[in-house]
């Protein structure tokens, strides 16, 4: 972010630019997220086990955010589908957008 002198308008990077740079991030993003994800040859083939030290920790911890999904975060999901029109949540879904308008704006 450049910071710019009393009475002087501030310069950042053009709208062009900043769309490059966002699609080159977020397509960074995404191959390093597919090599993540993708298993070893092994695995793949069924010819050998992997040993991980913390598969019971890890275990136990998908078990934790599975009942969390399912007794705190589904309800309050349907309950805001449901309670809320759709105008309110559209209305809320489009305030940080608004906001950062309205922030441009000012500068």
């Amino acid at each position: 972010m450049a910071f710019a002198l009393i009475g002087e308008p501030r310069r950042g990077p053009a709208p062009a630019r900043r769309r490059r740079l966002a699609s080159a991030l977020l397509a960074t993003a995404a191959v390093l997220a597919l090599a993540g994800a993708a298993a070893p040859a092994a695995a793949q083939t069924g010819g050998g086990a992997i040993d991980d030290p913390m598969e019971g920790v890890n275990r136990q911890f998908y078990k934790l955010h599975q009942g969390i999904d399912r007794v705190l975060l589904r309800p309050a999901a349907f309950a805001y589908q449901r309670i809320f029109p759709k105008v309110v949540a559209q209305g809320a879904a489009q305030f940080p957008r608004q906001h950062r308008r309205a922030a441009d704006l000012r500068q």
